[in-house]
């Protein structure tokens, strides 16, 4: 935490102060010309009545609002221009109104009609606990709109943070990564354009990664499955996270430049060949060392990142589009730990670098109106190194030395197709197959010290090199019936097989989608989701080098979705996991973020007879007109553990158990308010809320053993995870300002995570204390952020 708190105290201020004079100079323009508005009703074509809930959206731009209960609307506060309105509503058919232009304070006044329009068979959702985020989709079928993800309060503007307050996650500080209901977190398929993207983050060494290597301003939308997803999804068995990358608007080209707490970024989009082809390039720079280098602070910690994201997509004909896409991740983190005045003292070091890279061609062919597929070829490598070593105390010997690479390759074609047989019956067919090949070199070396020896000390080392290769082939075929207008069904069955774990097995998936009216509905899910280990995630560090066979999970979900006529969005979804065969992990018992864990003492292997995971998860959403927005999630679950065993690697034990264990992430009572208002033009504030039950930890007592003379005492660990920590809670901020300029338009924000600088508890540092011969344990504690300020500012232009 050095490093962020050296970052806010260096930039903060300047950067508060050039938002505030940006600000001020543009409120004093903004409010010196007049205004204009557009006012307006939305209603039934046929029937003529209104339709409250309908999105009107200004085409171009994050603007835009919601219908009220007489289906009125009003934009306010337009600058001088041409305006394009996207009008729509679930069950209808969506309307563009153009060549709408202002000046002068004028105010317009539009009557709108939208004609019904039966969903199509593919557009019908039969998948229970998906949400769409930041797409085009009426505002009732839209969890989360780009305007509420981009305004979040989210430390360094992330869009994996920004999600995590989704009902059915489980996240912590620290790290990008997430849990969806009660999984471990490489249970979540992560695709980006239909690419799986294996190691989507940076700085892992802290909690498996800071932030995404996925830039929030090239993505177009997400849609996220939280459980019983369909055929065509497999080797995961959690959760989906499909990330769809924007594709640019053929009536302008566009480039942003932005500066936040944590990187600098840049984008550019536009379109080439007469508008067949089109372009997007979005990059950033993590500029932490450069920081820490200006301020003195860089000889114990530099970290260093980038990304870049190339996608070029051209039209070949009316039926087939061809798109190159391109994405590079990079991580060097050089972590020297503090020296005394002694030369003879030393630090504790860390040393790793970490390399995403995708190539990969999307051919999207539609040979009909009712037959299209598309078609991916893909290379990828994933390459990570770490090194270093850690000493004692006094910093004069070493403790344990680390070398560890590990490389992953891959080859791939996959494709999808969708055969549309008649109006009510849909289709669906695939293939993936990945050729993969992967090295390991791990070396590890702890020490333990006896003075008087020679040499004074013994080595306990775990020296692996293995060079695994193999193929992954998948296929699925599912159909969906609709029988009538309100009952529909998807069954579907998954083949999976794995060449170097000599794996394969069958999946089964069920969904069933009963629509009572247009804003009410219920879908039920039902299916068994394997995850196969993959190539390059042999537990080496932990003396493994063999694969396991693929883990299952069995899903049973339900849930039940109404928009009311006031346009409150009510969702309830009710699941419950069951999981088998699952592989032996690793764990460090006092859960301390360690720069080499594999060697600690508190390391165990924890061996499953099972796992459930079950819960109720309410979700409630409101848009009140342009100004106001508000969200309020509640969820109740419980994730428990069936542990047959640990194995304690210090003591060489194998402790059998055969009883549940609460699982590390486990939280009771999950509960988040989001508030989103503007004011005063383009003045908008977000804040976020939330509160939930502790997670488990695992507590010590006092024990001692003695060969003759005084006895010893010293720590040990109670059964593992049974203690709790005191609940979670915390409050942020985020105040955004959007303003115009003669070539574009400036964002600026200004956010503060933890407002009330709430303590809460990360996680104990036990020590044994002798006062007059009176033994006692201290518990010091660790805490997760304290108040955490942030800034950031994106210029757009268009030409």
């Amino acid at each position: 935490m050095k490093t962020t708190s050296a970052i806010a105290s260096t930039w903060l201020i300047p950067g508060l102060v050039i938002i505030c004079l940006i600000a001020g100079v543009a409120s004093v323009n903004s409010e010196s010309a007049p205004r204009n508005k557009i006012v307006g009703r939305v209603t039934d074509v046929d029937s003529e009545e209104a339709l409250p809930g309908a999105n009107v959206a200004i085409l171009d731009t994050y603007g835009g609002t919601v219908t009220d209960n007489q289906g009125a609307f009003a934009l306010k506060n337009l600058k001088d221009g041409a305006y394009r309105l996207q009008v729509s509503h679930v069950g209808y058919e969506n309307k563009i109104v153009d060549s709408l232009r202002l000046s002068g304070g004028q105010t317009l006044e539009l009557n709108i009609e939208l004609k019904k329009e039966p969903v199509s068979i593919k557009g019908v959702i039969v998948t229970p606990g998906q949400y769409s985020i930041m797409g085009g989709e009426p505002t009732p079928k839209q969890i989360l709109s780009r305007e509420i993800i981009e305004s979040r309060p989210q430390l360094s503007e992330d869009l994996f943070r920004a999600v995590q307050r989704l009902p059915g996650i489980a996240y912590n500080d620290f790290s990008a990564k997430f849990n969806i209901r009660g999984g471990e977190q490489d249970e979540v398929l992560i695709n980006l354009d239909g690419m799986e993207i294996y190691e989507p983050f940076h700085l892992k060494d802290v909690d498996g990664g800071v932030i995404s290597i996925t830039d929030v301003a090239a993505v177009a939308g997400v849609d996220l499955m939280a459980g019983g997803y369909p055929a065509n999804y497999g080797d995961r068995m959690s959760g989906v996270f499909n990330i769809t990358s924007k594709t640019p608007s053929s009536d302008y080209n566009r480039v942003s430049v932005g500066l936040s707490l944590m990187n600098a970024r840049f984008l550019s989009e536009g379109t080439f060949a007469d508008k067949r082809g089109s372009w997007l390039v979005s990059g950033r720079r993590g500029y932490l060392d450069l920081v820490l280098g200006l301020v003195g602070q860089d000889d114990e910690v530099r970290p260093k990142y980038y990304d870049v994201f190339t996608k070029l997509r051209y039209k070949l004909s009316s039926s087939q589009t061809l798109t190159a896409s391109f994405l590079r991740a990079d991580d060097d983190l050089r972590y020297l730990g503090e020296q005394t005045d002694d030369e003879n003292n030393q630090g504790d070091t860390l040393l790793s670098s970490y390399g995403n890279t995708y190539f990969w061609l999307t051919l999207d062919s539609y040979l009909s109106s009712k037959i299209a597929g598309k078609t991916i070829t893909s290379i990828g490598a994933v390459n990570q190194e770490r090194s270093g070593q850690v000493f004692n105390a006094a910093g004069q010997i070493p403790e344990m030395r680390v070398n560890d690479q590990r490389d992953l390759s891959q080859l791939g074609v996959k494709s999808d197709w969708d055969f549309e047989a008649t109006k009510n019956i849909l289709l669906r067919t695939g293939f993936d197959y990945k050729r993969l090949s992967a090295d390991y070199d791990y070396r590890g070396y702890s020490y333990e010290y006896y003075p008087g020896w020679d040499p004074p000390y013994t080595v306990d080392s775990n020296v692996v090199g293995l060079h695994p290769s193999g193929d992954k082939v998948s296929g699925y075929i599912s159909n969906r019936i609709r029988y009538t207008s309100f009952l529909t069904s998807e069954l579907g069955v998954r083949y999976d097989y794995t060449s170097y774990a000599d794996d394969d097995h069958f999946s089964p998936r069920a969904n069933l989608a009963i629509t009572l009216s247009p804003k009410t509905s219920i879908k039920l899910g039902w299916g068994h989701f394997y995850q196969v280990q993959r190539l390059d995630e042999i537990n080496v560090q932990d003396r493994e080098t063999d694969f396991y066979n693929a883990e299952m999970a069995e899903h049973y979900v339900a849930g039940f979705e109404h928009t009311f006529r006031s346009g409150e969005n009510l969702r309830l979804n009710v699941f419950y996991k069951e999981y088998s065969d699952l592989r032996p992990t690793y764990r460090n018992t006092f859960g301390e973020l360690l720069t080499f864990p594999e060697l600690e003492e508190d390391r165990v292997r924890v061996n499953f007879s099972g796992k459930t995971s079950r819960g109720v998860e309410v979700c409630v959403k409101k848009d009140i007109g342009e100004n106001v927005s508000w969200w309020l999630s509640y969820s109740v679950a419980e994730v428990t553990d069936d542990i047959a065993s640990l194995y304690f690697y210090n003591e060489d034990v194998l402790v059998n158990y055969d009883k549940e264990f609460p699982f590390p992430y486990d939280q009771l009572h999950t509960l988040y308010l989001d508030l989103n208002y503007r004011f005063k033009l383009n003045w908008q504030l977000n804040i976020a809320w939330q509160l939930h039950t502790g997670w488990p930890y695992t507590e010590v007592f006092i024990n001692s053993y003695s060969t003759g003379g005084a006895p010893t005492y010293f720590l040990e660990s109670e059964e593992p995870w049974r203690g709790r920590h005191e609940h979670f809670r915390r409050l942020d901020l985020r105040l955004n300002r959007k303003f115009s300029t003669s070539r574009g338009t400036i964002t600026a924000f200004v956010e503060v995570i933890n407002v009330l600088n709430d303590e809460n508890v990360r996680n104990y540092e036990w020590v044994l204390v002798n006062n007059d011969n009176v033994l006692t344990i201290e518990q010091d504690k660790e805490n997760w952020f304290g108040i955490m300020p942030s800034f950031g500012i994106t210029y757009d232009f268009k030409f």
